[in-house]
């Protein structure tokens, strides 16, 4: 007799939702301050949740909301320098 599988479950990571990613860095962009916090909290929490009902462990679940929050970061950053990019393109081509 063959011992029964345990099935696992593996949910594609956040930090590679690039949709995701782009949409945390966009709505974040438009909240500063303690407002920005609260709505940042609040989309990690929904990860952990969205992670937890998969039934992933809390370590696991805990790296995925670090890797987002790492990418989400670099998405703003990646944002600032395309405008700063477009703004000196601009001001380039009207200063002659």
């Amino acid at each position: 007799m063959t011992a029964p599988h345990a099935e696992t479950i593996v949910a594609f990571p956040f930090a590679g939702r690039r949709a995701a990613v782009r949409k945390a860095a966009a709505e974040l962009e438009g909240v500063h301050g303690e407002e920005a916090v609260i709505h940042w909290r609040a989309a990690c929490r929904a990860i952990a949740r969205e992670l937890r009902g998969l039934g992933c462990e809390e370590h696991d679940i805990h790296v995925q909301v670090m890797d987002f929050q790492a990418e989400v970061q670099l998405e703003m950053m990646r944002r600032y320098l395309d405008r700063r990019d477009d703004a000196d393109a601009f001001a380039e081509r009207n200063s002659l």
